[in-house]
């Protein structure tokens, strides 16, 4: 009798392991309102086209003037989202991070897939698309697109007012950067407190 009652707990632990596992799984594929909203943010405070070179060779001037700066603003681009939003992080970063956002990070969640752009939106108006990986194999350069945004999975705490991801940002597969973003959230609005800077390529 008590190793019939042993064996059905254990088989209750077993079910109710795997039932938690899979919802875990499941939720994880989708794009929370909270994810979307920190895309938008970061594609409309990262993406801007690059200024022109110094109109002499031999000139040191590096400042840029006002006039070609609100110029570059206005400029609407084709931004590119990277469907898989890969579950870790660079490690050459976390040391970096502060022990608070550092500890929201569970490598046992699974990535996610942006399957749709729907929710996502630019309020500077820049074109945003899903970048195709199978065209990106094929070329170091980017012909349909002028930035490539890739975003890890965003670890969020239990109150959703604080969330940790990485980003990286390419002009082309030669030139880009990784950054790993802590982010905390003041009434609806989602404000960057710390930024470390992982890789330069």
């Amino acid at each position: 009798m008590r190793t019939q009652k042993v064996a059905n707990n254990i088989k209750i632990f077993c079910l109710s392991l795997i039932f938690s596992i899979t919802t875990v799984q499941c939720q994880s594929q989708e794009l929370s309102s909270d994810d979307k909203k920190i895309i938008t943010l970061m594609v409309d405070k990262l993406s801007s086209p690059l200024p022109p070179p110094p109109s002499s060779f031999e000139s040191n001037d590096t400042i840029i003037s006002k006039k070609i700066v609100d110029s570059l603003l206005k400029i609407k681009m084709t931004i590119a989202i990277h469907p898989i939003m890969e579950n870790s992080l660079n490690p050459a970063g976390l040391e970096k991070i502060p022990i608070e956002f550092r500890q929201l990070i569970k490598s046992n969640l699974s990535h996610k897939n942006i399957n749709s752009i729907e929710g996502i939106y630019s309020l500077k108006k820049h074109s945003l698309i899903l970048a195709d990986t199978l065209e990106l194999k094929k070329s170091y350069d980017f012909e349909n697109f002028d930035m490539l945004y890739w975003f890890t999975r965003i670890w969020y705490n239990r109150e959703k007012d604080r969330a940790v991801f990485g980003l990286g940002l390419s002009r082309s597969r030669l030139n880009g950067y990784s950054t790993i973003f802590c982010l905390e959230k003041k009434g609806d609005i989602w404000v960057v407190e710390e930024s470390v800077l992982t890789s330069i390529w």
